[in-house]
């Protein structure tokens, strides 16, 4: 895999459309200082777990490509290197001796990591490629036959267990996957059909407890659905905004680097009416994060009542990191 391969994941940064008082060299010098943070846990879990898991390593890929595209400097040739391996399906398990082919691995392979990572190219390009490299077509193809007969997406791995209702989870990664597939869509057998499914499916969905889930559903109804409903969507979405500028990955929780960090992405693809409420949760990650790169950032697991958790800091981190630098001022 070449640097090509690195060039078609990056994710290009929307610029700011009004004055900032948070300078860019502020937000650039924080997503600088993430790097070696992500750099060397992301490496660590590569080589303690072997395990392209969906909370480490496709956000270690995504916000490196983001760290670099704001200006970052970042080890190209050892990204590439994670790319390569995270996207070679003999690499997704500790477990090498299996005698199943790669595609009947990518057919139970984990739905959420083959769409994150799948992610982090698309909104690369907001296009489909005409020649995508051989991982995509294969982990597209392993998407669309994961699709259920409700017309959801289960989630996997540890999601399920996350400190909200386990549908709301399903919703989540069911919008996360239909915003994957969308840009090489016309390349999908019976795109329509299950895109008209997953439309049903959400259609019974509640108002969810976590602050993805309205980012979500709002980029949701402005890809899939009407203008009208992601403008309501966003106006709720704002009024969720805690008082320090940031969200909590649940609403009703205190801000973290998580929430904060899916939000500004979110609004990254429409800041009409938004500019105060970014430039507000920009500032809350620059003023809480540490020394050492990072954002602290509390477990979404629900066993862990809130504790703070070293896979959720580093998750928390990425996200904080996508989003500073999709929303970087241009001051």
């Amino acid at each position: 895999m070449n640097l090509l391969i690195v060039v078609s994941l990056l994710v290009a940064a929307p610029s700011a459309d009004s004055p900032s008082e948070a300078p860019a060299e502020s937000v650039r010098d924080a997503v600088t200082r993430s790097v070696p943070f992500l750099e060397r846990e992301g490496q660590a879990w590569i080589d303690n777990r072997k395990c392209a898991s969906c909370h480490q390593v496709p956000f270690m890929v995504w916000s490196l490509n983001e760290a670099h595209r704001a200006g970052a400097e970042v080890d190209l040739k050892k990204l590439n290197e994670t790319i390569a391996w995270s996207t070679d399906w003999q690499n997704w398990s500790a477990s090498k001796n299996r005698d199943e082919t790669k595609q009947e691995q990518a057919k139970s392979g984990n739905i959420d990591t083959m769409y994150q990572l799948l992610l982090g190219r698309n909104y690369a390009a907001n296009e489909a490629d005409d020649s995508p490299a051989e991982w995509v077509e294969t982990f597209e193809t392993a998407l669309a036959t994961r699709q259920q007969e409700d017309g959801s997406w289960t989630a996997c791995g540890q999601l399920p267990l996350q400190n909200r209702p386990e549908r709301e989870t399903n919703e989540v990664s069911t919008m996360w996957t239909l915003l994957a597939l969308h840009p090489r869509s016309g390349e999908l057998p019976n795109w329509n059909e299950k895109l008209d499914a997953a439309k049903k499916y959400l259609q019974e969905a509640q108002p969810g407890q976590s602050s993805e889930w309205w980012a979500l559903r709002m980029m949701f109804e402005q890809r899939f659905g009407s203008l009208e409903t992601a403008t309501e969507l966003k106006q709720e979405l704002l009024s969720k905004q805690r008082e320090d500028g940031g969200w909590g990955w649940l609403v009703e929780k205190p801000s973290d680097a998580l929430g904060t960090g899916i939000v500004l992405f979110a609004l990254s693809h429409d800041r009409q009416e938004a500019d105060a409420a970014v430039e507000s949760a920009r500032q809350f990650l620059l003023d809480t994060q540490k020394e050492d790169g990072s954002w602290i950032v509390p477990s979404t697991l629900k066993r862990a009542n809130g504790k703070v958790k070293d896979t959720s800091t580093y998750w928390g981190t990425a996200w904080a990191v996508i989003g500073l630098a999709r929303t970087q001022p241009t001051n």
